[in-house]
Parts: structure tokens; C-alpha cells; sequence
């Protein structure tokens, strides 16, 4: 059930009703974790998920607002799941033995302060293991057992392994067509950034030490993904913005007056370049703030 939902071949929910319908055909000749994986009444699921499976690390159950049902105006409360980065750190490192080593560490530093002006700030002093937040929004599911879901991960640019998908760990998800935007990630974001501002000095929010000190150094995903997460004001229609870059004024457009197709040695949408501040002011509306 896990490798399935882990290989994006059906989804919690799916799982969820195959589950309530092996209990009723089953009686009680099932093992405990699956009937209570299907005694559950289907209201919330990855919660429901959470609770049955023994998962390895233990999320954190975070209250937010969200839609009621998907073309509702009812906004109610729900709590998701989360999983905290220093639980993952301390899950990965001192129980699986992940290991990277230091002249990594030393190497990835030495070139962002050659080439970043954010690395040269004197708290990053180079031991640091550098964290990734990266987040998207897909359709998951197959056929008419749909549901489009905005996820936010985690991974470490320093470790690689051979499959891909186990570098990237799902820090919690959510159902996009329910999603308030800010309203509903925010208080999901508090409590990953509470731990990941921890994970900085290497200790957990209840003062243990971690393996290392973390630092995050990028953020990622698509567009989808930032609108809703900052609610960008150029990005209303993310899906067919002519503003491709949110640190410039760079454009796809015929009658663009900074072409990002501009490839001179001093292209005009270089200076464009949109201060933090400016940022702030100008591209995020004030409520997402």
C-alpha cells in the first residue's frame, strides 16, 4: 500500500476505500492495522493514513483553515499532518547513518561565498549542510480518482542517490482545490520554519543537538506552486504569465519591452532587478506578508 502511494500508482484516498472494503468482505481475519485502516469514516484521509500506518518518523498535526468541500465558500478548520526537517535530520543521520562528508560541505561553501553574496553573511561559517525546500503542484491519482495536490519537500544538494525519489521527502501536502493560498499554508510553514530556524544552530525546538547544523539555501518549485504559497500579484494567471522571472521584469512577449530573449552583453532587464524590498512591496500582496 505504502509503495503504491510512494509510486504515485493510486492515491491515499483510493487506498483508504480498498481498505474499508476488505474489512467488510474480510470480517476479522485481518490483520489490526488494516482493520482500523478501515474503520475510519473517510472525512479526512491523510490523517486517517497517519494514524493506522507506523510510519518511521512522527509528524506533527497542524491546524488550518481550509474549504470545506472543493466549490464551497465554507471555510473550516482541519488539521494535516507535517513532518518536522529536524525530525527527518535526526531520522536520516544518527538512525539511518546518511553521512556526508565535511570537504563537501567545506567545497559547497567556499564556491557560494565566491559567487553569493547571501553566503558571506558571518552565521554561515562554512559547516552548514545545505537544505532544499522545494514545492509543486500535480494531479495525483489515476483516471477519475483524481485530486490535484500542492506538496512541499525537502532534500540535501549535497546527497545524491540513485533513485531520485528517495532524495526528496514530502514535508506534508494538501488538496489545492480546497487550498485558501496563504490562509491554509501559512500555519504549515510556521511550524517547518520554527524547526528548520532550530536545525540552524544544530539543535532540535526542545534544545537536543542534531548531527549538524543546517542551513536552507534554496527554494524551489513552479509557478503554481509560488502563487499560492505568496500569492504574487504579476502571477494571477501563472499558467500563461508573460512575466517569467520574479527578480526582474523580464517578458515573453512579442512587444516586450525587456525581452528575456535578450542576450547582449548588457540585456535591459538587467536593470530591472527587483530589490528585496521592492519585492516585498510591489510583487506579494500585503496580506500574504
Amino acid at each position: 500500500m505504502i509503495d503504491n502511494i510512494a509510486s504515485a500508482d493510486t492515491s491515499i484516498g483510493k487506498e483508504m476505500r480498498t481498505a474499508k472494503s476488505s474489512v467488510k468482505d474480510a470480517g476479522g481475519s485481518l490483520p489490526a492495522p488494516l482493520v482500523k485502516l478501515g474503520s475510519y469514516s473517510g472525512a479526512n484521509n491523510a490523517r486517517d493514513f497517519e494514524r493506522s500506518m507506523k510510519l518511521p518518523v512522527e509528524p506533527v498535526m497542524i491546524s488550518t483553515r481550509v474549504k470545506a468541500k472543493v466549490d464551497s465558500t465554507m471555510v473550516v478548520e482541519e488539521k494535516i499532518p507535517v513532518l518536522l526537517p529536524h525530525r527527518l535530520f535526526l531520522y536520516l543521520f544518527n538512525m539511518l547513518g546518511l553521512l556526508i562528508q565535511p570537504e563537501d560541505i567545506n567545497e559547497y561553501w567556499q564556491h557560494q561565498k565566491s559567487f553569493c553574496v547571501w553566503a558571506s553573511h558571518n552565521d554561515l561559517d562554512g559547516k552548514h549542510v545545505p537544505v532544499t525546500i522545494y514545492g509543486d503542484t500535480a494531479r495525483y491519482g489515476q483516471g477519475y480518482d483524481q485530486s490535484k495536490i500542492t506538496g512541499c519537500f525537502m532534500s540535501l544538494p549535497l546527497w545524491r542517490p540513485k533513485s531520485t525519489r528517495m532524495s526528496q521527502w514530502l514535508l506534508f501536502s494538501v488538496d489545492a482545490d480546497r487550498s485558501l493560498g496563504p490562509e491554509t499554508l501559512n500555519p504549515l510553514y510556521l511550524a517547518i520554519v520554527e524547526s528548520l530556524n532550530e536545525a540552524f544552530y544544530g539543535r532540535t525546538p526542545e534544545g537536543c543537538p542534531l548531527p549538524h547544523k543546517f542551513s536552507v539555501t534554496e527554494i524551489k518549485g513552479d509557478w503554481e506552486f509560488h502563487y499560492h504559497t505568496f500569492q504574487l500579484r504579476r502571477l494571477r494567471r501563472y499558467w500563461k504569465t508573460r512575466w517569467i522571472c520574479w527578480r526582474c521584469h523580464a517578458e515573453h512577449h512579442a512587444d516586450a519591452a525587456h525581452s528575456c530573449y535578450d542576450f547582449d552583453d548588457d540585456p535591459t532587464w538587467e536593470a530591472t532587478t527587483i530589490s528585496n524590498f521592492s519585492f516585498l512591496a510591489n510583487i506579494v500582496k500585503r496580506e500574504s506578508i
